[in-house]
């Protein structure tokens, strides 16, 4: 019996993340490692334990920014203006994304 109520808990868990990015235009690539490094600490948990995620907050991001496209791509490319550094960012979460930009 415990061991099937233990079963039926592990069905109803959801990891949800709530963040609120550094904003400053003149540095669009902190709000990019921000967000690169809130992805690999929920990879860590949310994977290990397999977990569905839903991750909000305010990433003070529009659709046009970097971190946009490392949340509803996965990936960063390059030559975006919004890197200043030499790294690409990618994370290894390929479920399902879904993007809303609110203002």
């Amino acid at each position: 019996p415990s061991s099937s109520r233990n079963s039926a808990r592990d069905q109803n868990q959801v990891c949800i993340a709530n963040t609120h990015l550094y904003s400053n235009k003149d540095f669009p690539d902190v709000k990019l490692w921000q967000t690169w490094q809130l992805l690999q600490e929920l990879e860590t948990f949310v994977l290990s334990r397999n977990l569905p995620l839903m991750i909000c907050g305010d990433f003070n991001s529009t659709p046009d920014t970097a971190v946009y496209d490392l949340l509803s791509r996965s990936t960063v490319h390059p030559g975006h203006p919004d890197v200043n550094i030499y790294v690409v960012f990618s994370s290894t979460f390929t479920s399902s994304v879904s993007c809303t930009y609110t203002e």
